[in-house]
């Protein structure tokens, strides 16, 4: 039963099979795993940029946030705005060095040469 043309009336549906099986095995082996990979660069693609725009969103509500409250204690006689802008600043500021000084803190020295 080989691929003889000569005798055998099976001959174009076994190689029809034949080459349909090296071709999906081809495509199994190279063209799948490729469009997982191309898949998951991009949903991770997309997914890095939207987690970055939600932070920047979330940072400016944040900001907004603390100016809006800084500006209803009735403290000094500057405008409330200009104040409620340099306190939020200096507030989320010391925030993010303190926590920016606390990861250094942890972070696994290199050994000495």
């Amino acid at each position: 039963m080989g691929l003889n043309p000569i005798g055998n009336p099976e001959w174009p549906k076994q190689t029809a099979e034949l080459v349909e099986r090296v071709v999906g095995t081809v495509r199994s082996k190279t063209t799948d795993k490729l469009v997982t990979i191309v898949r998951a660069v991009v949903y991770g693609l997309l997914i890095a940029v939207a987690a970055t725009v939600g932070l920047i969103l979330v940072l400016v509500l944040l900001t907004r946030g603390l100016q809006w409250v800084v500006a209803l204690l009735p403290v000094g006689d500057r405008p409330r705005h200009a104040r409620a802008v340099w306190i939020s600043y200096l507030f989320l500021g010391v925030v993010f060095i303190a926590g920016g000084l606390f990861f250094m803190s942890k972070r696994h020295p290199t050994p000495e040469s």
